[in-house]
């Protein structure tokens, strides 16, 4: 049973997320019917064969962010269950509430300027008043989503072993 946890776990929130995140999938994240990419990028570290960490940027298009605020049911993954996962909420993020992720996902890393650059723009997101963020914990793993509507880019931030 717990096998089949792990797996599901693993399939839902880290397998193929680099290569394969299609338009269906980013639709699903953003609680929409339809959504376009435009671009992405990525960035990750393996620290050993459980423990990662990575970041992707997808450039979104207008009409993508414009379904998003006008018809989203702002509910991350409906179909997941037992994770303790916060909807998409329209920031500021309560960093009161929330300080332990707020404190562990904006760590800056020596030596890699991209990915600094693109937790920084996260956390700005997050501490705005005109971004959306999301994020989903299972056990020592996060998936954190921040939405950045006036440059139309969402961020995904996958860590395992966060807490």
């Amino acid at each position: 049973m717990i096998l089949i946890l792990v797996g599901l776990v693993y399939f839902l929130f880290f397998h193929g997320s680099y290569r394969d995140l299609d338009e269906d999938k980013l639709a699903l994240i953003l609680g929409i019917s339809k959504a376009t990419l435009l671009s992405s990028d990525y960035s990750r570290e393996y620290f050993t064969v459980r423990d990662y960490y990575a970041i992707e940027v997808h450039q979104l298009s207008r009409e993508t962010i414009s379904d998003f605020v006008t018809h989203s049911s702002f509910e991350l993954y409906p179909e997941i269950c037992g994770c303790r996962k916060e909807n998409w909420q329209q920031s500021p993020i309560d960093t009161i509430k929330w300080e332990n992720v707020m404190e562990k996902a904006f760590v800056l890393w020596a030596g890699h300027p991209k990915r600094n650059e693109w937790i920084l723009d996260m956390k700005r997101i997050m501490l705005s008043n005109s971004g959306y963020y999301a994020f989903c914990i299972l056990g020592h793993s996060i998936v954190l989503y921040a939405l950045d509507i006036e440059n139309m880019k969402l961020f995904i931030m996958y860590s395992n072993n966060f807490f």
